[in-house]
């Protein structure tokens, strides 16, 4: 075969577009009795359960999946649970508490922090990127990551408004 040709897993698909749509973002049907494999990393796909359609998508920090369209009656396929899921373990509180105070020191502006997961040393670490703006309301910043780290939740605080500390 042609590797340069699309495999087309949707034989009643004739129209190129169509198969490039549904190859990029498949559909998968939840298993009544089997397990649904999980996503690749950098898959984004629609899961079809008894509920309804789900979007699905993963990361190499997180993975997620959501109910999108509520079915009006039950349909004939397997259940799952929707929800967002760190791949590696919940966060220290000790980078929550570093963030609360690089925010709290930057006050009266906003402040913005990355927290990500670094490969190479198997941990998260918090990120300060480059502030290319910052005010009371807003901060704009370059949130590109190199290589090796993944962005697992993009924080920022609220200048000098009104702060929740627990």
């Amino acid at each position: 075969m042609d590797s340069n040709r699309a495999i087309n897993l949707f034989p009643y698909l004739t129209s190129p577009l169509d198969i490039a749509l549904c190859n990029a973002t498949p559909t998968l049907v939840v298993p009544v009795q089997d397990k649904l494999p999980p996503p690749s990393v950098g898959e984004v796909r629609f899961v079809v359960s008894r509920r309804g359609l789900h979007l699905e998508a993963r990361s190499a920090a997180v993975e997620m999946r959501f109910l999108v369209a509520k079915a009006e009656c039950g349909l004939p396929y397997g259940g799952v649970s929707d929800g967002i899921r760190l791949v590696n373990g919940p966060i220290p509180g000790a980078l929550f508490r570093e963030a609360l105070r690089r925010s709290a020191k930057s006050v009266p502006n906003e402040w913005a922090g990355l927290v990500v997961w670094d490969e190479r040393e198997s941990r998260y670490g918090l990120a300060g990127p480059d502030a290319q703006s910052v005010s009371d309301s807003h901060a704009a910043y370059d949130s590109r990551l190199p290589s090796g780290f993944d962005l697992v939740l993009d924080l920022h605080s609220h200048g000098a408004g009104p702060m929740l500390l627990n």
